[in-house]
């Protein structure tokens, strides 16, 4: 009978302790706390700039990011970092222009030490551009010559002290790994990216999770709810599509398969994923689950974003860098240059689908309207005037004399673009 109720005496404590540690993780997980999260920073290391030559101005246009901007660009968030103090930072891949290893141990030295030492984690996955990359160059003059890009092991042992280091599980399969960010909230650090396929001449685009990589992710939520704690993700690739031609249009811009890794995320649990990779501020939602978009910093608009949270709720807004100083000096305004690259963009992306034997004027009315409608998407919250809309609607008559095929393509793209959804782009309220 004594043992009885030992037994029964010693359950009740157990039970109580267990009740107790609840209660602590709850009231942890109150108390406010802030996250950054950054995406595409394509850092350039200036060593691989050369004497600004003229091939490295190709290859600024062809990629219609402002490379030779991308560390003063940093340094401008740098400070922000260092005075919001946030308790974690995340950048979700495309760390650096394409993969050199100069490149991602700047990034390392320069920034993300400077922000841990700060008291900041920070937490980094690779993008498609950032291993095993065969366009990592250096320019010169009229030249271009191939230097280091770093392999999956090198990256993980360059960002050991941004989530590899400290990870409470790495997948085998990938670079995806799961982190310990506050008590009761684990980060899905998800690696989706294919550059083990890539070639000398060819650096893949498109992403996928591999099936190895889908059972750890099961695993690893299912450990994180066994031990009391949310998750959250984070991937390089969209998971959700965020306007309603994004898959025939940028399809290696979505995950493969990106409805069933929806729905794996959303039978987990999971509600909030962080992405990056097409460079728009957008935030799309299927079902319970939210894929959080950050757009480029080294694209138009220069976001990134600031998180307050608190219990499970997060309050997202978002800022801008609106100025540099190296571009004021020469009189160029930041944010019509980084507008006239979406126009290049768009150009190049229209190409495909323009009848060869359209006429000029028209060929560049619609890059325009379509640059216009990409502007809005990119920024967010997307709202077009009534006098675009009108603009639109002439434009579209006028082409239905030339093509009703081209009209029909151009409606639909700019509609697309500029058709927003009801959750807020830029600063909202999620629950996770």
């Amino acid at each position: 009978m004594k043992k009885i109720v030992s037994l029964l005496l010693l359950v009740l404590v157990m039970s109580s302790a267990a009740r107790l540690d609840d209660n602590m993780r709850v009231q942890l997980s109150q108390t406010p706390w802030k996250m950054m999260v950054l995406s595409d920073v394509h850092l350039m290391a200036p060593s691989l700039m050369g004497d600004e030559s003229t091939k490295f101005q190709k290859s600024v246009q062809a990629n219609h990011k402002l490379l030779q901007q991308s560390e003063e660009i940093l340094d401008s968030i740098s400070k922000q970092v260092l005075a919001e103090k946030p308790q974690v930072l995340l950048i979700t891949g495309d760390l650096t222009k394409d993969g050199e290893k100069v490149s991602h141990e700047l990034l390392i030295n320069r920034y993300l030490e400077r922000w841990i030492k700060n008291g900041t984690k920070v937490y980094v996955i690779p993008g498609n551009h950032d291993i095993n990359n065969p366009w990592a160059s250096r320019f010169f003059g009229k030249k271009s010559y191939k230097v280091p890009s770093v392999s999956p092991q090198e990256f993980a042992n360059i960002y050991r002290d941004c989530g590899y280091g400290s990870a409470i599980a790495r997948d085998p399969f990938s670079l995806s790994y799961v982190a310990q960010l506050r008590p009761g909230l684990r980060l899905l650090a998800l690696d989706g990216c294919r550059y083990e396929e890539n070639t000398k001449n060819h650096c893949v685009t498109g992403g996928r999770l591999k099936p190895q990589t889908i059972s750890f992710i099961q695993n690893q939520v299912e450990k994180a709810h066994e031990a009391g704690c949310e998750v959250i993700a984070m991937i390089h690739h969209g998971v959700i599509p965020h306007f309603s031609m994004e898959k025939q249009l940028y399809g290696e811009f979505l995950i493969a398969d990106n409805d069933y890794v929806s729905k794996v995320l959303q039978d987990l649990g999971v509600r909030v994923i962080f992405t990056g990779h097409f460079h728009a501020n957008d935030v799309a939602t299927d079902g319970s689950l939210s894929d959080v978009q950050t757009g480029s910093t080294v694209s138009y608009p220069h976001p990134y974003r600031i998180i307050n949270v608190h219990g499970n709720i997060m309050d997202i807004r978002t800022a801008h860098v609106t100025a540099l100083t190296s571009m004021r000096r020469q009189g160029v305004n930041l944010d019509r240059k980084s507008r006239s690259f979406v126009v290049d963009a768009i150009s190049s992306m229209t190409i495909k689908y323009i009848p060869n034997n359209t006429p000029k004027a028209t060929r560049k009315a619609v890059n325009s309207l379509l640059a216009e409608a990409a502007i809005m998407h990119l920024r967010g919250d997307e709202q077009p005037t009534t006098a675009w809309e009108k603009k639109e609607q002439r434009l579209i008559q006028a082409l239905n004399h030339i093509s009703s095929q081209l009209a029909a393509f151009v409606d639909q793209t700019a509609k697309s673009l500029t058709t927003d959804t009801p959750t807020p782009d830029n600063n909202l309220s999620l629950r996770f």
